[in-house]
Formats: structure tokens, C-alpha cells, sequence
């Protein structure tokens, strides 16, 4: 919004609300789902404008909260799409002082346009549909990883409940369907958040037949004017699963300022501003709002379903990591990196480090680097409940990591893409690359001949996105430059810890 805009809406609040803005007071913490940083700017501008109270807002998802929240982590507030998991925990749930609705958005099926006319899905569909058109391999489509944002855990649970028959889908035999099967078969296109998923369909939304999302992004897509083809939004018959961001009183001292933010916040002002903003619907509008599917009742439900999500039913991963291992990487930088695999390969036992681990079924290949290429390390993970001895040996293997020489970082991803080109395609596993270095590129050829050398490759190979982690004296134009090119994000460990940033990583694999 320009500042003429943005200043105009807070007059407006300030107008509609009756009050004059409030001297700035100190500023709160928030445990915020990651869908919410399109609340930075206007909106959290006008709350402190027009309550006094200002929001640091913390960015996380759905499951990770309610571990940091069991753990005992301090904030004033939690701001997430759904409280609905989180007060399945006994131990969170005494934690929620209070909550207030703030605005909805349905997390709804989205078709393209000529795939819904053709299927006469524009007319009628029902979430078995879909999951025999997913089942067959023709209707591919986006979702977030269920574990890392809340748009694919509502969908996954909700549309998993539906397809079982009930709100409990915890029994083995209801989740070993046809249905189950097909709907988790589908999802070609994972991503760790909302905003990036609909991003990552512009790209390659030529093979793909929709996603699932929240409404408001899939309207901004639909508005962007960079899609071939208009995505249809659609609400199956057994109906959809609503976010209403509730705002969480979660520090008893702050209960006044509470107050205050959600006071604004209901008022016709504040729900405007919020519609403009994010496309998300205003409260009043709840009549407006699809049938609801059921959420299931208990942990135990939800955790079954997501297990068998991610160990059965899913298309497994096949995941090369390409490691600097030059000298720059000695002391507690290798020590770090090697952490960070024995986490992945079962170190981490909280809930979220389980369900981040190398999962069954899945390809995990390492290359080394320093000033040449090292030879690669391929493992197969078993089937569930036969995991074991591979994640054993990628432990053994990160301990005896060792350092030497410069840094050959495109050498080392060419390696690695002549790897992948070599088993030829496999389009019944999602295929990533992640680029871990702590240095700028001294040995060897440099990114734009890396780039031009991609160019050449087949369609599989360039399809495969390419996840930098800065680290260290990394370059970040440059890897922000890879990244782009090759479709994938940079995630910086600069000012976080390798093993969460590692961790974050798996939810786009």
C-alpha cells in the first residue's frame, strides 16, 4: 500500500473506532503462524496505532507451537489459524487463558479451470473424487507439508476424517484405503509454507492440475495475472476446514493489552483493513462460509494420520545434500552440520524432530566438497518399521565427516545433477537438492556456467529445486540467485541454529 494509502486507513480506525491513537507502549510477543507476515506493515501498524499495544510477531507452525508451547516457552500471545490441535494437549490447553476469533479463511480445493469443466467438477465434486483422480496420477496437485503449516494439516486431517467415513480417523485399517491412498498420491508439490506453495505453482503450474490452499491465496493468484489458466475454487460436498486466527491470551500480565488488540480488531475499521490487506474474510461473514468437516477428536487420531501420511502414503523423497566440508568448516561449524544429520537420521526425538526424520521409503544421497568433489554416499531407507539400519549408518556416516581443502560449490552441484540425470526420471518421488556452505565459490566453474550447464539437462533434472543454506561467509545474492533460478529458497543459519534450519528444510522434500 502507498504511504498515502496506509495513512489514510489508519485515520480511518482512528475515525470509525471513536478513539485517538494510543502513546506506544511496550511491545508483546506473538507465536504466530507463518501465514501472518502479511499482517506486517498496515495492520500491526494501525493495532499499536490505535490500542497502544505493538506485536513481535514469531513465526512458526501449527505443531511446532504446541511443542514450544509443552515446553514451556514464554510469550504473551499466540496467533495461529487454528487452536484446534493445540487443545488436544492437556498440557497446552491449561496454557489458553482466552481466545477471540479475528478473521476466516477456508483452506479450499483449487482446480484449473479447464480440468474442473472437464471432469464436470465445476458442477459437483466430492473429496473420493478427487482422491481417484489423485490415486489415478491425473489430477497432480500442491499442499504443504502437513507437520510445517497449517493449510496442509487442516486439509490432510479433515479431508482424511471425510474420506475414513468419520471425525476419528485413527484406525489403521481406515487409513489403509483406495482414497487414502490416492489422496496422499497427489500431492507432487510439497512446501513448508502457504505463501511459497503459490509462489511455486506459478512456476510450474503447467504440470500441475491445482492445490490446496487458503482461499485468500489462491484468489491473489488467481488476480496476479501470471496464471494461463484461472484456478477454479472449489467446495466439495463433505465441505472444508475454516481457520478463524484466533487471537490466545497466553500471559495473564497482558490481559489488559489483550483487550485492547482485540477490541480493535472486531471493529468494522480494523476487519476492513484486514480484508484489503490479506483477502481473508471478515467475521460477520461467517454465514458466508462452507460446510465445516470435522476435526478429529483426539492426538491419538491426528497422529496416525499424519504418520501414515508421511510413511506410507505419500510419494517418498529422494534428496541429495551437497556439503561444503572445506577448511573454513572446522570447529563447531562441522560439528553443527554433523548434529544436524544425526538429527535427521533420529537423534531429535521431540514430535516435530520424529516427523522431520529421514522417513521410510525415502532416497538420501550426500556429496561432499572442498576444492574438488567427494565421492557419493547413497542410502535407502526401509519400509516402516525396517528403517532402522539405514538411519544407523547416515549417523555413521556424519560422524567420520572430515575437513579439507577450498570450496568447488558448482563443481559439486554439477556432480550432483549428473547423478540424478543418470537414474533417469522417477515421477513417483519428489526429488531436492539441498546446498550446504559456509564460503564464497573459489575452485572451479561459477554460478551462470552452473546455470547454463542446467540448461542442457532434461526436463527431470531441471525440474529438481535447489535449497541453499547460508552459513557462515556464504555469498547471499548468490545463493538467493540459485535459488530463484532453480525454484527453491534460501534459509539462512547465519543467526539460527543448523539443526532447526536443517529440520525446516524437510517440510519441501
Amino acid at each position: 500500500m502507498k504511504r498515502a494509502g496506509r495513512g489514510l486507513s489508519l485515520l480511518l480506525g482512528a475515525l470509525l473506532t471513536g478513539c485517538a491513537p494510543h502513546p506506544t507502549s511496550p511491545t508483546l510477543t506473538v507465536l504466530a503462524g507463518s501465514e501472518l507476515r502479511d499482517l506486517e506493515g498496515p495492520v500491526l501498524d494501525a493495532i499499536a496505532s490505535q490500542t497502544g499495544v505493538r506485536l513481535q510477531l514469531k513465526y512458526t507452525g501449527t505443531i511446532d507451537a504446541a511443542e514450544r508451547l509443552a515446553a514451556g516457552e514464554q510469550a504473551d500471545f499466540a496467533w495461529l489459524s487454528s487452536d484446534r490441535y493445540l487443545r488436544l494437549q492437556p498440557e497446552v490447553a491449561k496454557r489458553l487463558l482466552t481466545r477471540t476469533p479475528t478473521m476466516l479463511s477456508p483452506v479450499v480445493l483449487a482446480v484449473r479451470a479447464d480440468l474442473a469443466q472437464k471432469w464436470g467438477w465445476d458442477k459437483a465434486v466430492s473429496w473420493k473424487d478427487v482422491a481417484r483422480k489423485a490415486g489415478s496420477g491425473e489430477f497432480r496437485f500442491a499442499m504443504t507439508n502437513p507437520v510445517a503449516s497449517n493449510s496442509g494439516f487442516s486439509a490432510l486431517v479433515g479431508v482424511t476424517a471425510a474420506l475414513a467415513g468419520g471425525s476419528d480417523a485413527v484406525a489403521l485399517d481406515k487409513l489403509d484405503t483406495p482414497e487414502v491412498r490416492g489422496f496422499a498420491r497427489g500431492v507432487v508439490l510439497s512446501a513448508g509454507s502457504s505463501g511459497f506453495l503459490g509462489e511455486a505453482y506459478i512456476r510450474d503450474q503447467d504440470k500441475l492440475g491445482g492445490m490446496i490452499n487458503y482461499e485468500n491465496v489462491i484468489t491473489q493468484l488467481n488476480a496476479s495475472g501470471k496464471l494461463r489458466q484461472p484456478l477454479r475454487v472449489l467446495i466439495p460436498d463433505e465441505g472444508v476446514v475454516t481457520a478463524d486466527y484466533p487471537l490466545i491470551l497466553l500471559n495473564p500480565d497482558a490481559r489488559e493489552a489483550y483487550g485492547r488488540v482485540t477490541d480493535y480488531l472486531k471493529t468494522s475499521a480494523a476487519q476492513t483493513l484486514v480484508k484489503e490487506r490479506t483477502g481473508r474474510h471478515p467475521l460477520g461473514g461467517q454465514e458466508d462460509m462452507p460446510l465445516e468437516l470435522a476435526f478429529p477428536g483426539s492426538l491419538a487420531a491426528i497422529e496416525a494420520t499424519l504418520s501414515a501420511y508421511l510413511n506410507e502414503n505419500r510419494r517418498p523423497a529422494s534428496t541429495t545434500f551437497v556439503l561444503d566440508v572445506s577448511g573454513s568448516m572446522q570447529g563447531e561449524r562441522l560439528d553443527a552440520l554433523k548434529s544436524s544429520l544425526q538429527a535427521l537420521a533420529g537423534g531429535d526425538v521431540s514430535v516435530t524432530g520424529r516427523y522431520a526424520q529421514f522417513a521410510p521409503r525415502e532416497q538420501v544421497r550426500f556429496l561432499t566438497f572442498s576444492s574438488k568433489v567427494h565421492d557419493l554416499k547413497k542410502y535407502q531407507v526401509g519400509s516402516s518399521g525396517h528403517e532402522g539400519a539405514a538411519l544407523q549408518q547416515i549417523k555413521d556416516y556424519a560422524k567420520q565427516l572430515q575437513i579439507q581443502g577450498g570450496t568447488a560449490i558448482y563443481d559439486a552441484l554439477t556432480s550432483a545433477l549428473q547423478q540424478l540425470e543418470g537414474e533417469g526420471p522417477q515421477p513417483n518421488r519428489i526429488r531436492t537438492v539441498v546446498l550446504m556452505t559456509d564460503g564464497e565459490n573459489n575452485e572451479g566453474m561459477g554460478l551462470h556456467d552452473f546455470l547454463a550447464v542446467r540448461a542442457a539437462k532434461p526436463q527431470h533434472v531441471r525440474d529438481v529445486r535447489i535449497f541453499p543454506i547460508l552459513f557462515g561467509e556464504a555469498s547471499p545474492d548468490e545463493m538467493e540467485e540459485l535459488a530463484r533460478a532453480t525454484g527453491g529458497r534460501v534459509f539462512d543459519a547465519r543467526s539460527r541454529p543448523l539443526p532447526s534450519i536443517f529440520k525446516e528444510i524437510r517440510a519441501y522434500q
